[in-house]
């Protein structure tokens, strides 16, 4: 006869039941976290508007004039692109730039900063290689840098270090992804005034440190890249429905010769100081489709970015009234409004002139030392 061992416990078998039911839970969060895309979870209060208004340059001859609320709202719906279904193995959209229709972006392998910033270039390298003449490969960032103020003793995060060391991994940040062009969002004076101390006649901006308009909300333009050919503001709706000048410039791409309109822009959110502001964001996002509607007359290409203060809501009521496209692969048909999965609130759309590729979201180190935000970027192929 063979002889038997002591019974295990029975709760030995309950205690290692629970530790394989934890394993397998950790894995499946941490596939959960690394496969999809990682940023800001909740969004800060801006700093609050100064005292008064200010006071927008005066556009040129040829240029729009501000939208005035009465011109502001949105009329019938357009229709608007559908979309591909092609991803890179990032997990970053993948389109042909000359159909002007996206990608879904999907859940793909972890990425480290220096991958996703290698993505960027290595895209703009290709779209540049592939573009024929007349069109214009560039790559465009969106990036709200937290405002100086908020690092201050008195501000939301003062254990940080002041605007202008922050403004020194935010260059940087832009090299890396090879940005050529960018909408700021919190770009106090502090900063701007740093960002023209580190690079020089190497960037212009507006309306930057020259007065001419409130310089939170700028637009940057390699100057090798980039010639500007007409500025102006528009007038939007921010906390407790207070004006703000909004950046509006008209820049011609040197190599392609093409002209592409860029706008910039800070939607009001919901913060302890200042409640409910959804309907200024509403407000707002009115005249940026009437803004589009004007600039894209006579056919030359509309670039927005912003800190949007709203996800999916945002796309959807712009797509209903405009046929654009945006970098993250959010789309309409026929059956609606559809993003990818998980959406956030720093955006860059077009109007369909424009393709993008290679869309990422740098949360990495080097964002992190800038900003609360992600630095956003993507490859742009605008067709002649």
């Amino acid at each position: 006869m063979g002889t038997t061992g002591t019974p295990r416990p029975r709760w030995l078998d309950v205690v290692l039941g629970l530790v394989i039911l934890a394993l397998v839970l950790a894995v499946v969060m941490a596939m959960r976290y690394w496969g999809g895309e990682r940023g800001v979870t909740a969004e800060e209060a801006p700093a609050p508007p100064a005292t008064g208004s200010s006071t927008p340059t005066a556009p040129s001859q040829s240029a729009p004039a501000p939208v005035s609320p009465s011109a502001s709202e949105p009329g019938s719906p357009a229709p608007s692109p559908t979309t591909g279904s092609t991803t890179s193995p990032s997990g970053s959209p993948t389109t042909s730039p000359k159909s002007g229709k996206n990608g879904v972006d999907r859940p793909g392998p972890p990425q480290s900063p220096q991958q996703l910033a290698s993505q960027a270039a290595s895209d703009l390298a290709k779209a540049a290689e592939d573009a024929v003449p007349g069109e214009a490969a560039f790559r465009i960032g969106n990036f709200n840098v937290l405002g100086a103020s908020h690092t201050r003793t008195t501000g939301k995060a003062p254990g940080r270090p002041s605007g202008a060391i922050r403004m020194r991994s935010a260059v940087r940040l832009l090299e890396s992804h090879r940005v050529d062009v960018v909408g700021f969002q919190e770009f106090e004076p502090e900063q701007s005034e740093a960002f023209d101390r580190i690079t020089g006649a190497t960037w212009d901006s507006f309306p930057g440190t020259s007065g001419a308009a409130d310089v939170r909300r700028t637009i940057a333009w390699r100057t090798d890249v980039w010639e500007m050919v007409r500025t102006t503001t528009v007038a939007m709706p921010y906390f407790n429905g207070n004006t703000v000048h909004s950046p509006v410039v008209l820049l011609r791409h040197r190599d392609s010769g093409r002209e592409v309109w860029f706008a910039n822009f800070h939607q009001a959110a919901n913060t302890r100081r200042f409640h409910s502001q959804e309907q200024n964001r509403d407000q707002g996002t009115a005249r940026q489709v009437a803004l589009v509607r004007r600039l894209h007359q006579g056919g030359t290409p509309v670039v927005i970015t912003g800190d949007m203060n709203e996800r999916e809501e945002y796309w959807c009521t712009m797509s209903a009234a405009l046929p654009l496209v945006s970098a993250d692969g959010s789309s309409r048909d026929v059956a609606g409004c559809h993003t990818p999965g998980r959406t956030w609130i720093d955006w860059i759309v077009g109007t369909q002139e424009v393709g993008f590729s290679g869309y990422v979201r740098d949360r990495g180190a080097l964002a992190r030392a800038a900003s609360d935000h992600p630095l956003v970027s993507v490859t742009a192929l605008v067709s002649p």
